[in-house]
């Protein structure tokens, strides 16, 4: 068990599942971002919420500043504990997580058809 998050490409307003184009695995520290920046639910399981470009882009900035610049890493990105949610650490695992988003969501933002598709 642990902290899986994914995120789907689907036609807007369509009640498909989509195509998943991202995935995390106890990357506490994006999940936390999410919950400050997206307003995703503290305790959300299983919810879909949207994110836009702009949000995505700025999740890429933040993860990018950060590991220009790790001793704001608890401020701009700081990790967060939970039941399964993984180390809480700034070690190689959390800025590895930081560098799989980047890649993950530039993919994202280039690929998707932002006037017909939602994420």
């Amino acid at each position: 068990m642990g902290l899986d998050m994914y995120m789907f490409r689907k036609k807007k307003n369509s009640k498909e599942e989509g195509e998943e184009v991202a995935y995390w695995r106890k990357a506490n520290q994006i999940r936390n971002w999410l919950v400050e920046n997206v307003g995703y639910k503290e305790d959300a399981n299983c919810e879909e919420y949207l994110v836009n470009k702009e949000i995505l882009e700025k999740l890429v900035e933040d993860c990018k500043t950060v590991i220009k610049n790790p001793k704001m890493a608890d401020i701009i990105m700081p990790t967060r504990s939970g039941f399964f949610f993984g180390s809480t650490e700034y070690d190689d695992w959390y800025f590895n997580d930081l560098k799989s988003t980047i890649q993950q969501v530039e993919l994202i933002i280039k690929n998707t058809d932002w006037n017909n598709e939602d994420i």
